[in-house]
């Protein structure tokens, strides 16, 4: 077990999730970096700054969980230094930034690990084993990722008007993963719907991507705030549709399909891991199943950041 793991920021995340199953996992905190005006959180020391921490503590890993705007100033300043970093998506709002640390990404080095916890989870574990290997099949998939209105007031990153701490960072880059576990890799973006809230942040954002050289007509994507919760992936074929909700998904509970084939509906529901738990325990066993951000995957980054970065670009023109 690692002996030399800190924290990064002291959100609604940090408090609810992360320092509770560390716990779990008997793993002990040197300490978290916040600006939060207290001494300790859970027995944990709080530092004011990153620079006071490296002066007192030695350290082997991070998780960083902050807004998206700032976790680049860290992943820079602790990469140089060997220090293995756990960061939640997305690692890089600019391909720029991406592109500046390009040489710390070789193989050996398997440094930094993207936080995506859906790729954990049940619900993409059935979709990768039933449908990728026959994604020929597939005529049109449709995307919902939808928080209700009050989560909005609870979370307060999302308030801000920064673009890059929108829900283009926060929701986009699980979309995005998924156009590019689909292969998806050329496309057209069509047919674009944004709403705004009365202070101009982003509400909500619907739009439709066209593969090109691709079997798949069409990928259908909604994502952003309104009245009830959504999280479901639809599959389509000429006379097939399966349905998968939730299936971002982080945290144990159920996952319910919805198979209609020739207007017969066989529905059937199973208990997910907590794919969250599953992520960061892999990451601090050092497990082969992690995907690290290395010179191997890093088209793959690239284009996450130029998806990410197009979208802000036409919901902010």
């Amino acid at each position: 077990m690692i002996d030399g793991l800190i924290i990064i920021g002291l959100g609604q995340h940090t408090k609810n999730k992360i320092v509770p199953l560390l716990e779990e996992l008997n793993v002990s905190v040197k300490g978290i970096v916040t600006s939060i005006n207290l001494k300790k959180f859970n027995k944990i020391k709080l530092f004011k700054s990153l620079d006071i921490l490296l002066k007192k503590e030695k350290i082997s890993h991070c998780i960083i969980s902050t807004t998206p705007s700032k976790q680049f100033f860290y992943i820079k300043k602790l990469l140089p230094l060997g220090v293995k970093i756990y960061v939640e998506k997305p690692a890089f709002v600019n391909k720029e930034d991406l592109t500046s640390l390009k040489s710390y990404f070789k193989k050996e080095n398997n440094l930094l690990t993207e936080g995506l916890m859906y790729r954990f989870g049940e619900a993409y574990k059935y979709l990768r084993a039933n449908f990728f290997e026959n994604s020929l099949n597939i005529e049109e998939i449709s995307i919902k990722f939808i928080l209700p209105n009050n989560f909005r007031e609870i979370s307060s990153f999302r308030n801000s008007l920064d673009k890059k701490n929108s829900i283009i960072y926060d929701i986009g880059p699980y979309i995005v993963d998924m156009i590019w576990k689909l292969q998806i890799y050329e496309f057209q973006i069509k047919k674009f719907k944004i709403e705004k809230f009365e202070n101009t942040s982003l509400k909500k954002i619907n739009f439709l991507i066209y593969p090109m050289n691709k079997p798949l007509k069409k990928l259908n994507i909604t994502f952003g705030y309104d009245k009830l919760y959504q999280n479901k992936i639809q599959l389509k074929s000429y006379n097939n549709k399966t349905e998968i909700t939730p299936f971002f998904w982080g945290r144990s509970g159920t996952i319910k399909i919805k198979h209609v084939k020739s207007a017969r509906i066989i529905r059937k529901s199973f208990k997910t891991n907590n794919a969250t738990k599953e992520l960061i325990s892999s990451w601090i066993s050092n497990k082969k199943d992690i995907e690290i951000i290395d010179i191997q995957n890093f088209k793959r980054y690239e284009f996450s950041t130029s998806i990410l970065n197009k979208l802000e670009k036409i919901v902010y023109a």
